[in-house]
């Protein structure tokens, strides 16, 4: 169920754009989907239903923001193992969750 829903937050958030960068200077999607941005948003919107189910100003704004986070970077680095990198981003999710919750 958290799956179905998790991708019906997204779907109708950001359709086709959920997991690629945002250009500040363009304002707008551009690239290809990226696993790595995929690998931070989808458990983090999976495992906090409750938090982004009526705020999608604030998911919006993480989206958005998710390329530019240095943990990011770290993580997806050329060279940047697949299991290192889904652990970090994993980790990543999980401090953006906590973040999130302050607010």
């Amino acid at each position: 169920m958290k799956f179905k829903e998790a991708s019906l937050i997204l779907a109708s958030l950001f359709g086709e754009n959920a997991f690629q960068k945002w250009g500040e200077s363009k304002q707008k999607y551009y690239g290809p989907c990226l696993r790595s941005i995929f690998e931070v948003l989808f458990p983090l919107v999976a495992n906090n239903l409750e938090l982004f189910r009526n705020n999608s100003e604030l998911l919006v704004s993480i989206q958005k923001e998710i390329s530019n986070r240095k943990e990011y970077k770290e993580a997806t680095k050329r060279g940047a193992r697949a299991i290192v990198r889904f652990s970090k981003l994993l980790k990543l999710s999980e401090i953006i969750a906590n973040e999130s919750k302050k607010h």
